[in-house]
């Protein structure tokens, strides 16, 4: 009926608007159901330093930074086969070697036989976030071992509560 496609177009134009938010404010890649890059927007290929072209055809693996252990990406893969949303943070390579982190999400798409027919990932980059938290533990360390070493005795009195805490 007239309704029905008028519905239709307008769950299309929908669609189209949602997928042009997610080009323009995240990092996106679609793959094929074998993992394929088949699209990838300009904040991928920025982040990545690879072109459009370099990318498309490819996997994944062209950023591996090798971070993570091969039993990680297994398990990625076997809850996204699994039909299931995955998500979680990933350390990639960029062509000139450097490394940046990502939090993803990885979805299936499923095709009208029900069978998964792509996989759109969508990311942040958490990179910033990374190097902070990394140097914020160098420094904790440190000066655990400045006390440790030097045998200084510490204490924390907390003023609201009055409990304090004493090292050994």
């Amino acid at each position: 009926t007239v309704e029905d496609i008028t519905e239709q177009q307008k769950l299309k134009i929908e669609n189209s608007a949602l997928l042009n938010t997610i080009r323009a404010k995240f990092i996106m890649s679609i793959t094929n159901a074998r993992g394929d890059i088949v699209e990838v927007n300009d904040s991928f290929c920025e982040i990545s330093q690879y072109s459009r072209e370099e990318l498309i055809g490819c996997n994944h693996r062209i950023v591996n930074s090798g971070v993570h252990p091969t039993s990680f990406f297994s398990g990625v893969w076997q809850t996204i086969a699994n039909g299931k949303s995955w998500r979680g943070e990933i350390c990639n390579r960029a062509k000139d070697g450097s490394l940046y982190w990502v939090d993803s999400v990885i979805t299936p798409f499923f095709n009208s036989a029900g069978k998964i027919d792509r996989y759109i990932s969508i990311r942040t980059d958490i990179t910033a976030r990374k190097k902070s938290e990394a140097e914020l533990l160098s420094e904790k360390q440190y000066f655990a071992s400045v006390i440790e070493g030097t045998g200084a005795g510490t204490w924390e009195w907390n003023v609201k509560t009055g409990h304090t805490r004493f090292n050994e």
